[in-house]
């Protein structure tokens, strides 16, 4: 049998004795779900990523390493499908980017530099991964500056010799006068 009292409570009997219940007293079961990532690949083949999942070792790549695909998920054993996880690489993306189903990203053609990969869970439970990607060597400012200082000594070497040129000219000039 079952009752409800003025106070709200519910009382529901048994061979034993009652049992009472308040409704009020239940809060939803709010648990901490964690993302993970599952796979880090470069040009689509996978990179031993056991070594890195604790996320405090930065990936480190060459130049030429620039596209790369990362697959996450998340920890959820009471409700595994379909919840929804953000990420964001910054540097790249200005905003959070939001996704249920699609568990994986590709980003191509990124200039070398310190980007950190971000995945959060909708309850707040937040991953990050350095990534570094090298700069090639003639995109850095010291083979810059050497390009401009070579550009530099060629043209005074240019303009000497044409100095040179006309001086032995108007010599020669003089000699055959």
């Amino acid at each position: 049998s079952l009752y409800v009292t003025r106070e709200n409570k519910i009382l529901i009997g048994s061979d034993q004795g009652y049992y009472s219940f308040n409704p009020d007293s239940v809060h939803p079961f709010r648990y901490p779900v964690k993302p993970y990532i599952r796979s880090f690949s470069i040009f689509d083949e996978p990179v031993d990523f056991n070594h890195l999942s604790d996320s405090s070792e930065n990936i480190r790549l060459n130049y030429d390493q620039n596209f790369f695909s990362i697959e996450f998920g998340l920890i959820d054993y009471f409700n595994p499908v379909n919840r929804p996880l953000s990420y964001m690489l910054e540097g790249v993306d200005n905003s959070w980017q939001t996704s249920s189903t699609r568990k994986n990203i590709s980003y191509a053609n990124l200039d070398g530099g310190n980007y950190i990969f971000k995945l959060k869970a909708a309850n707040g439970g937040e991953l990050q991964l350095p990534i570094f990607i090298e700069t090639p060597f003639w995109k850095t400012p010291w083979f810059y500056a050497s390009q401009f200082l070579l550009f530099g000594i060629l043209v005074v070497v240019s303009i000497r010799l044409k100095a040179m040129n006309n001086r032995y000219r108007i010599f020669a000039q003089w000699l055959s006068v």
